[in-house]
């Protein structure tokens, strides 16, 4: 029992030291990792324009950003690229 508890403890010690780091910065702002979402950080979200509010509208965004980006890398390769080498038989 003593090692799940020290287990336990240890794995709450390490949840809470990677709560307490910032998030990566988005746009030069850098907003705070928080468990509780107050008007400050709604206020910090509002500055970033590459997400909006509703979160299926900002999903929708960036899978067209995707798809255009596999269009443009598609159209960089060629078909020759493309084929596999022939491997000669040895005799």
């Amino acid at each position: 029992m003593n090692t799940i508890k020290e287990k336990e403890i240890g794995l709450q010690a390490e949840l809470k030291a990677e709560l307490a780091e910032p998030l990566p910065s988005i746009g030069r702002i850098n907003i705070p990792k928080t468990r509780y979402i107050n008007p400050d950080v709604v206020a910090q979200y509002e500055k970033i324009k590459t997400t909006s509010m509703n979160s299926l509208d900002s999903l929708e965004e960036k899978l067209a950003e995707v798809e255009a980006r596999k269009k443009k890398a598609r159209k960089l390769i060629t078909t020759h690229q493309l084929r596999a080498k022939k491997f000669k038989k040895k005799h």
